[in-house]
């Protein structure tokens, strides 16, 4: 099934832990579906090159580009990725529309 990846600057500043449970608080039942990506982006490369690197290397290689949503507050993607992104508002966080908005892009992938 689908899987989530956080690449937020708060992947800098709040532990996987805790963004767990700042989505799971807000209702969003795919929890469990968060990848720890902490071992991943750390380096100064485009984030759109840093989510397909780890895709490649962690979700089997033929479904990748199908079955993710990327929460970030960035939108530094490529065309291909748009469609896979949740982008909340740095000043309001993660809300109930990003909830449903990511809901959605999870349940298309089935």
């Amino acid at each position: 099934g689908a899987k989530v990846v956080v690449i937020s600057q708060w992947r800098k500043t709040i532990s996987i832990g805790k963004i767990i449970k700042m989505l799971n608080d807000a209702g969003f039942l795919f929890w469990y579906k968060i990848l720890n990506t902490d071992d991943w982006f750390c380096s100064d490369a485009k984030r759109s090159r840093e989510i397909k690197d780890f895709l490649r290397a962690v979700v089997e290689v033929n479904r990748y580009h199908e079955e993710y949503v990327i929460i970030d507050d960035s939108k530094d993607y490529e065309d291909y990725q748009l469609k896979h992104l949740v982008s909340p508002d740095p000043e309001k966080g993660f809300t109930r529309e990003d909830m449903e908005k990511a809901i959605k892009i999870l349940e298309g992938a089935k």
